[in-house]
């Protein structure tokens, strides 16, 4: 990525370590780790609640979760991801349309 050889990296920074320097990691953490605690994650994939929201979309989902959790944001994409973290499959609900006739049964 640098164009520079691993090797030559590791020498510099040896040699800036010898000479007093100090390293930072700069991993931020990103994504449901960094607003969410593991228990909010849970709550999301819980199959009660999957349950209870199913008929909802995404965009509801997180909407209601994030009053539920009393949380600042959460996205649709955080729930998404929490869903794939622990393995839980959002499927978008179906509008099924009634036939002419069940229609008109209805009606009378």
């Amino acid at each position: 990525m640098t164009g520079v050889r691993p090797s030559t990296q590791n020498t510099i920074i040896n040699r800036w370590a010898r000479h007093g320097f100090t390293f930072v990691e700069m991993n931020w953490p990103r994504g449901p780790n960094k607003m969410l605690s593991y228990n909010d994650r849970v709550q999301i994939a819980n199959p009660r609640t999957l349950l209870r929201m199913r008929h909802l979309s995404l965009q509801q989902r997180a909407h209601l979760l994030k009053e539920e959790l009393n949380l600042e944001k959460l996205s649709p994409s955080t729930v998404w991801r929490c869903y794939k973290e622990f393995g839980a499959k959002y499927v978008k609900p179906k509008i099924v349309y009634k036939s002419k006739m069940e229609r008109e049964a209805l009606i009378c």
